[in-house]
Protein backbone atom coordinates (compact mmCIF):
# COMPACT_ATOMS: atom_id res chain seq x y z
CA UNK A 1 0.00 0.00 0.00
CA UNK A 2 1.03 3.37 -0.91
CA UNK A 3 2.02 6.03 2.10
CA UNK A 4 -0.83 7.62 3.24
CA UNK A 5 -3.43 5.81 1.56
CA UNK A 6 -5.58 4.45 4.01
CA UNK A 7 -5.48 7.39 5.37
CA UNK A 8 -6.88 8.96 2.51
CA UNK A 9 -9.25 6.20 1.78
CA UNK A 10 -10.65 7.53 4.99
CA UNK A 11 -11.21 10.65 4.60
CA UNK A 12 -13.04 9.85 1.15
CA UNK A 13 -15.22 7.72 3.25
CA UNK A 14 -16.27 10.60 5.82
CA UNK A 15 -16.37 13.42 3.20
CA UNK A 16 -18.83 10.11 1.20
CA UNK A 17 -20.42 10.24 4.89
CA UNK A 18 -21.12 14.38 4.80
CA UNK A 19 -22.43 14.43 1.14
CA UNK A 20 -25.34 11.59 2.52
CA UNK A 21 -26.08 14.11 4.71
CA UNK A 22 -25.90 16.97 2.46
CA UNK A 23 -28.09 15.07 -0.27
CA UNK A 24 -30.82 13.81 2.32
CA UNK A 25 -31.97 17.23 2.85
CA UNK A 26 -33.17 17.55 -0.40
CA UNK A 27 -32.90 14.66 -2.68
CA UNK A 28 -36.36 13.12 -2.45
CA UNK A 29 -38.20 15.72 0.32
CA UNK A 30 -38.14 17.72 -3.18
CA UNK A 31 -41.39 16.04 -3.99
CA UNK A 32 -43.25 16.89 -0.23
CA UNK A 33 -41.93 20.31 -1.07
CA UNK A 34 -43.77 20.32 -4.68
CA UNK A 35 -46.65 18.53 -3.24
CA UNK A 36 -46.92 21.43 -0.35
CA UNK A 37 -46.47 24.15 -3.14
CA UNK A 38 -49.96 22.87 -4.11
CA UNK A 39 -48.61 21.37 -7.50
CA UNK A 40 -50.46 18.49 -9.02
CA UNK A 41 -48.98 14.56 -9.69
CA UNK A 42 -48.52 15.51 -12.99
CA UNK A 43 -46.77 18.98 -13.21
CA UNK A 44 -44.25 17.13 -10.59
CA UNK A 45 -43.92 14.86 -12.64
CA UNK A 46 -42.98 17.43 -15.50
CA UNK A 47 -40.51 18.86 -13.48
CA UNK A 48 -38.90 15.39 -12.02
CA UNK A 49 -38.48 14.39 -15.65
CA UNK A 50 -36.72 17.67 -16.67
CA UNK A 51 -33.92 17.46 -14.33
CA UNK A 52 -32.25 14.73 -15.11
CA UNK A 53 -31.87 16.13 -18.98
CA UNK A 54 -30.81 19.36 -17.59
CA UNK A 55 -28.24 16.91 -15.27
CA UNK A 56 -27.21 14.83 -17.87
CA UNK A 57 -26.52 17.76 -20.17
CA UNK A 58 -24.50 19.96 -18.01
CA UNK A 59 -22.64 17.12 -15.62
CA UNK A 60 -20.29 15.66 -18.95
CA UNK A 61 -19.44 19.32 -19.70
CA UNK A 62 -18.48 20.31 -16.24
CA UNK A 63 -16.27 17.31 -16.79
CA UNK A 64 -14.63 18.42 -19.74
CA UNK A 65 -14.03 21.55 -18.70
CA UNK A 66 -12.44 20.80 -15.54
CA UNK A 67 -10.28 18.25 -17.76
CA UNK A 68 -9.44 20.76 -20.31
CA UNK A 69 -8.84 23.34 -17.24
CA UNK A 70 -7.12 20.73 -14.93
CA UNK A 71 -9.01 22.16 -12.34
CA UNK A 72 -11.20 19.45 -11.25
CA UNK A 73 -11.50 20.66 -7.12
CA UNK A 74 -12.29 24.47 -8.05
CA UNK A 75 -14.76 23.16 -10.77
CA UNK A 76 -16.77 21.41 -7.99
CA UNK A 77 -16.40 23.44 -5.60
CA UNK A 78 -17.89 25.92 -7.62
CA UNK A 79 -20.38 24.29 -8.78
CA UNK A 80 -21.40 23.22 -5.17
CA UNK A 81 -21.70 26.77 -4.28
CA UNK A 82 -23.85 27.67 -7.24
CA UNK A 83 -25.74 24.51 -6.48
CA UNK A 84 -26.73 25.54 -2.94
CA UNK A 85 -27.14 29.31 -4.13
CA UNK A 86 -29.80 28.46 -6.52
CA UNK A 87 -31.63 25.68 -4.57
CA UNK A 88 -31.66 28.42 -2.00
CA UNK A 89 -34.35 30.47 -4.40
CA UNK A 90 -37.18 27.38 -3.37
CA UNK A 91 -37.12 28.83 0.13
CA UNK A 92 -38.70 32.70 -0.93
CA UNK A 93 -42.47 32.50 -1.66
CA UNK A 94 -42.37 35.59 -3.87
CA UNK A 95 -39.66 33.56 -6.41
CA UNK A 96 -41.10 29.78 -6.21
CA UNK A 97 -44.82 31.20 -6.42
CA UNK A 98 -46.06 28.70 -9.25
CA UNK A 99 -45.09 25.36 -11.70
CA UNK A 100 -42.99 27.48 -14.19
CA UNK A 101 -41.25 29.37 -11.65
CA UNK A 102 -40.18 26.19 -9.68
CA UNK A 103 -39.43 23.96 -12.65
CA UNK A 104 -37.06 26.62 -13.79
CA UNK A 105 -35.23 27.10 -10.42
CA UNK A 106 -35.06 23.23 -10.14
CA UNK A 107 -33.79 22.84 -13.53
CA UNK A 108 -31.33 25.68 -12.81
CA UNK A 109 -29.83 23.47 -9.66
CA UNK A 110 -29.47 20.52 -11.92
CA UNK A 111 -27.45 22.96 -14.01
CA UNK A 112 -25.14 23.22 -11.50
CA UNK A 113 -24.28 19.35 -10.41
CA UNK A 114 -20.27 17.79 -10.92
CA UNK A 115 -20.15 14.88 -8.52
CA UNK A 116 -18.33 12.81 -10.47
CA UNK A 117 -15.09 15.03 -10.28
CA UNK A 118 -15.00 13.98 -6.21
CA UNK A 119 -16.05 10.15 -7.76
CA UNK A 120 -13.20 10.52 -9.78
CA UNK A 121 -10.70 11.38 -7.23
CA UNK A 122 -11.47 8.81 -5.08
CA UNK A 123 -11.90 6.14 -7.55
CA UNK A 124 -7.99 7.18 -8.03
CA UNK A 125 -7.41 6.89 -4.75
CA UNK A 126 -8.76 3.61 -4.46
CA UNK A 127 -7.16 2.44 -7.41
CA UNK A 128 -3.61 2.83 -6.06
CA UNK A 129 -3.75 -0.18 -4.21
CA UNK A 130 -4.59 -2.11 -7.97
CA UNK A 131 -7.66 -1.98 -10.27
CA UNK A 132 -9.33 -5.33 -8.75
CA UNK A 133 -9.24 -4.17 -5.07
CA UNK A 134 -9.71 -0.58 -6.06
CA UNK A 135 -13.23 -1.41 -7.06
CA UNK A 136 -13.86 -2.31 -3.54
CA UNK A 137 -12.57 0.08 -1.83
CA UNK A 138 -14.49 2.81 -3.54
CA UNK A 139 -17.71 1.02 -3.00
CA UNK A 140 -17.46 0.50 0.51
CA UNK A 141 -16.23 4.55 0.71
CA UNK A 142 -19.32 4.90 -1.44
CA UNK A 143 -21.42 2.84 0.80
CA UNK A 144 -21.14 5.38 3.79
CA UNK A 145 -22.97 8.11 2.09
CA UNK A 146 -25.89 5.31 1.41
CA UNK A 147 -25.30 5.07 5.75
CA UNK A 148 -25.96 9.02 5.93
CA UNK A 149 -28.31 9.56 3.41
CA UNK A 150 -30.60 6.85 5.04
CA UNK A 151 -30.25 8.32 8.77
CA UNK A 152 -30.21 12.06 7.06
CA UNK A 153 -33.80 11.24 5.71
CA UNK A 154 -35.52 10.05 8.86
CA UNK A 155 -34.24 12.75 10.38
CA UNK A 156 -35.31 15.02 8.08
CA UNK A 157 -38.44 13.51 8.17
CA UNK A 158 -38.76 14.03 11.84
CA UNK A 159 -37.73 18.13 11.68
CA UNK A 160 -39.90 18.45 8.13
CA UNK A 161 -43.02 17.61 10.14
CA UNK A 162 -42.07 19.40 13.58
CA UNK A 163 -40.62 22.89 12.25
CA UNK A 164 -41.50 23.04 8.35
CA UNK A 165 -39.47 22.84 5.22
CA UNK A 166 -37.33 25.98 5.87
CA UNK A 167 -34.89 23.94 7.54
CA UNK A 168 -34.42 21.71 4.33
CA UNK A 169 -33.20 24.37 3.31
CA UNK A 170 -30.66 26.08 5.99
CA UNK A 171 -29.36 22.66 6.37
CA UNK A 172 -28.78 22.13 2.74
CA UNK A 173 -26.55 25.14 2.52
CA UNK A 174 -24.69 24.67 6.14
CA UNK A 175 -23.40 20.98 4.66
CA UNK A 176 -22.45 22.20 0.98
CA UNK A 177 -20.74 25.04 1.95
CA UNK A 178 -18.64 22.33 4.78
CA UNK A 179 -18.69 20.29 2.11
CA UNK A 180 -16.76 22.63 0.02
CA UNK A 181 -14.73 24.01 2.85
CA UNK A 182 -13.71 19.87 3.37
CA UNK A 183 -12.34 19.92 -0.34
CA UNK A 184 -10.86 22.98 -0.25
CA UNK A 185 -9.08 22.85 2.65
CA UNK A 186 -8.00 18.93 2.48
CA UNK A 187 -8.08 17.72 -1.08
CA UNK A 188 -4.93 18.54 -3.43
CA UNK A 189 -5.41 20.35 -6.71
CA UNK A 190 -4.64 16.44 -8.54
CA UNK A 191 -4.87 13.03 -7.29
CA UNK A 192 -1.60 10.70 -7.41
CA UNK A 193 -2.49 9.71 -10.77
CA UNK A 194 -2.95 12.50 -12.32
CA UNK A 195 0.45 14.06 -11.21
CA UNK A 196 1.83 10.97 -12.66
CA UNK A 197 0.34 11.56 -15.84
CA UNK A 198 1.15 15.66 -15.73
CA UNK A 199 4.67 14.06 -15.32
CA UNK A 200 4.58 12.00 -18.13
CA UNK A 201 2.52 14.83 -20.83
CA UNK A 202 -0.56 12.45 -21.10
CA UNK A 203 -3.70 14.73 -21.61
CA UNK A 204 -7.58 13.39 -21.69
CA UNK A 205 -7.63 11.94 -25.06
CA UNK A 206 -11.74 12.99 -25.71
CA UNK A 207 -11.54 11.44 -29.25
CA UNK A 208 -11.03 8.15 -27.98
CA UNK A 209 -13.64 8.74 -25.60
CA UNK A 210 -16.59 9.65 -28.30
CA UNK A 211 -15.01 6.71 -30.58
CA UNK A 212 -16.01 4.27 -26.97
CA UNK A 213 -19.40 5.93 -26.73
CA UNK A 214 -20.33 5.07 -30.39
CA UNK A 215 -19.51 1.29 -30.30
CA UNK A 216 -22.21 -0.43 -30.18
CA UNK A 217 -21.97 -2.72 -26.83
CA UNK A 218 -21.97 1.10 -25.29
CA UNK A 219 -24.94 2.18 -26.79
CA UNK A 220 -27.15 -0.66 -25.95
CA UNK A 221 -25.71 -0.65 -22.35
CA UNK A 222 -26.67 3.51 -22.30
CA UNK A 223 -29.90 2.44 -24.14
CA UNK A 224 -30.35 -0.17 -21.19
CA UNK A 225 -29.77 2.29 -18.36
CA UNK A 226 -32.31 4.65 -19.56
CA UNK A 227 -35.20 1.83 -19.29
CA UNK A 228 -33.81 1.54 -16.23
CA UNK A 229 -33.90 4.55 -15.26
CA UNK A 230 -37.45 5.21 -16.25
CA UNK A 231 -38.32 2.18 -13.84
CA UNK A 232 -36.06 3.55 -11.30
CA UNK A 233 -38.29 6.93 -11.38
CA UNK A 234 -41.07 5.71 -10.80
CA UNK A 235 -40.18 4.90 -7.51
CA UNK A 236 -37.26 7.45 -6.66
CA UNK A 237 -39.49 10.56 -7.93
CA UNK A 238 -43.09 9.38 -6.72
CA UNK A 239 -43.10 7.51 -4.28
CA UNK A 240 -43.67 10.23 -1.83
CA UNK A 241 -46.40 11.63 -3.65
CA UNK A 242 -47.95 8.36 -2.84
CA UNK A 243 -47.57 7.97 0.48
CA UNK A 244 -48.65 11.55 1.56
CA UNK A 245 -51.42 11.74 -1.42
CA UNK A 246 -53.09 8.26 -0.88
CA UNK A 247 -52.09 6.49 2.50
CA UNK A 248 -51.93 10.60 3.82
CA UNK A 249 -48.77 9.92 5.32
CA UNK A 250 -46.26 12.82 6.86
CA UNK A 251 -42.56 13.44 6.44
CA UNK A 252 -41.63 10.95 8.80
CA UNK A 253 -43.10 7.87 7.21
CA UNK A 254 -41.39 9.15 4.14
CA UNK A 255 -37.35 9.10 5.86
CA UNK A 256 -38.04 5.90 7.39
CA UNK A 257 -39.26 4.00 3.79
CA UNK A 258 -35.75 5.30 2.90
CA UNK A 259 -33.47 3.62 5.88
CA UNK A 260 -35.18 0.72 5.04
CA UNK A 261 -33.97 0.84 1.17
CA UNK A 262 -30.99 1.58 2.62
CA UNK A 263 -30.57 -1.65 5.23
CA UNK A 264 -31.08 -3.66 2.12
CA UNK A 265 -28.25 -1.92 0.13
CA UNK A 266 -25.82 -1.44 2.67
CA UNK A 267 -24.62 -5.44 2.61
CA UNK A 268 -24.91 -4.99 -1.54
CA UNK A 269 -22.43 -2.12 -1.20
CA UNK A 270 -20.24 -4.20 1.13
CA UNK A 271 -20.08 -7.52 -0.92
CA UNK A 272 -20.62 -6.08 -4.41
CA UNK A 273 -17.27 -7.69 -5.94
CA UNK A 274 -17.76 -10.75 -4.82
CA UNK A 275 -21.84 -10.67 -6.03
CA UNK A 276 -20.42 -9.28 -9.57
CA UNK A 277 -17.87 -12.44 -9.62
CA UNK A 278 -20.30 -14.81 -8.45
CA UNK A 279 -23.64 -13.75 -10.39
CA UNK A 280 -21.69 -11.30 -13.46
CA UNK A 281 -23.01 -7.54 -14.34
CA UNK A 282 -25.73 -8.83 -16.37
CA UNK A 283 -27.45 -10.89 -14.07
CA UNK A 284 -27.11 -8.22 -11.53
CA UNK A 285 -28.11 -5.79 -13.40
CA UNK A 286 -31.37 -8.42 -14.50
CA UNK A 287 -32.29 -9.36 -10.41
CA UNK A 288 -32.16 -5.10 -9.81
CA UNK A 289 -34.73 -4.53 -13.12
CA UNK A 290 -36.78 -7.37 -11.17
CA UNK A 291 -36.39 -5.66 -7.78
CA UNK A 292 -37.47 -2.31 -8.90
CA UNK A 293 -40.92 -3.99 -11.08
CA UNK A 294 -41.99 -5.81 -7.75
CA UNK A 295 -41.12 -2.68 -5.93
CA UNK A 296 -43.31 -0.29 -8.28
CA UNK A 297 -46.20 -2.80 -8.26
CA UNK A 298 -45.98 -3.96 -4.72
Amino acid sequence: EPEGWRGRVIFCSCFYLLTGVSASTWGRFATIYYNGKGLSPMEIGIIEGCMPLVKATFQPLWGVIADILKAKKAIWMATKLLNSAVLSLLAFPALASGFVTIMVISMGVQAFVCDGVFDAYALDIAEEVGKERGKQVWTRMRMWLSVTWGLGSMAMGYINDEFGFEWNFLLYAFFSVSSVLVVWLKVPERSTQEREQAELGVSPDFQALLGTLVTPYVLLFLVELIIFGMGIGCVERLLFIYLQNDLEAGAALCGQCVVMNVIIELPIFWYSTKIIKSVGRGWCIAIAQVCYFVRVWG
